[in-house]
């Protein structure tokens, strides 16, 4: 859901756009002669309101990749109740192209809610388009699937979510406040190094967001606050994360402890 305050102005380079990319789909899903169908269901509370839609194939980052193309869409009239909308589009070869040493080229999918001039070939578009007025944009039910022909939208279980969420980020549950994360051995009298075995592998080796002030250290019987923690990104990799965790002093050097 968008919610729009305003028609606003468009300048020739300027777009609102949200955009969804799919891992290893320009590898995996395009090709010389290859079509994939978008569908979906959308509405606008906005009279007169119309969505842009196209596609990208990304060839990644690092090393040498050719660089992203895109490939012409179309736009959609919307109606203020859901209609479902599809758009077959035929991808580039790709066989002979860079990928980037990254592993991260995709295949992207765009909803545009506004476009300049700029842009109005890429959405086949005859003109550009302001956000029309005040009201809200409602998209559902996005899929993409091989083929000129869209089929029924089919959603996932909830485990199939959970565990494709996980891949990209994972958060632990910790309602408990003495919750166990991961176990490890001190290093030092100030460092210990805790392994993480991740639920699911990521797509990368993961960064970390984390306050050290919010976890300890325990042999069992004392308890030690951090004051700083970090992934020790040679050790880690996308299945399992090892931490190296720092307290001011008090650990006892090759003693196990739980963090």
């Amino acid at each position: 859901n968008i919610a729009v305050n305003g028609a606003g102005s468009v300048g020739s380079g300027t777009y609102y756009q949200l955009a969804q990319y799919i891992e290893k789909a320009n590898r995996f899903l395009a090709g010389d002669g290859l079509k994939v169908s978008i569908s979906f269901f959308a509405r606008s509370t906005i009279a007169g309101k119309r969505l842009g839609f196209d596609m990208q194939q990304n060839y990644g980052t690092g090393g040498s990749p050719d660089g992203a193309e895109n490939l012409q869409g179309t736009t959609f009239d919307l109606n203020d109740f859901f209609v479902r909308y599809e758009f077959p589009i035929e991808t580039n070869p790709n066989y002979w192209q860079n990928l980037g040493t990254n592993e991260d080229d995709n295949l992207a999918i765009k909803f545009w809610m506004m476009w300049g001039s700029t842009y109005n070939a890429r959405l086949a578009s005859a003109s550009t388009e302001t956000f029309v007025g005040s009201g809200s944009v409602d998209i559902a039910r996005v899929m993409l699937n091989i083929g000129r022909v869209s089929v029924p939208f089919m959603p996932k279980t909830v485990i199939e979510e959970i565990k494709d969420c996980n891949r990209f980020c994972f958060v632990h549950d910790t309602v408990a406040t003495t919750s166990v994360i991961g176990e490890g051995i001190a290093v030092s009298t100030t460092v210990a190094i805790i392994a993480i075995k991740l639920p699911s592998p990521m797509r990368i080796t993961p960064t970390l967001t984390g306050t050290a002030t919010d976890w300890q250290l325990s042999d069992g019987v004392t308890q030690t606050d951090l004051t700083a923690i970090a992934i020790d990104t040679a050790r880690s990799n996308k299945n399992t994360v090892v931490l190296t965790c720092t307290v001011a002093s008090g650990l006892t050097q090759y003693r196990p402890y739980i963090l």
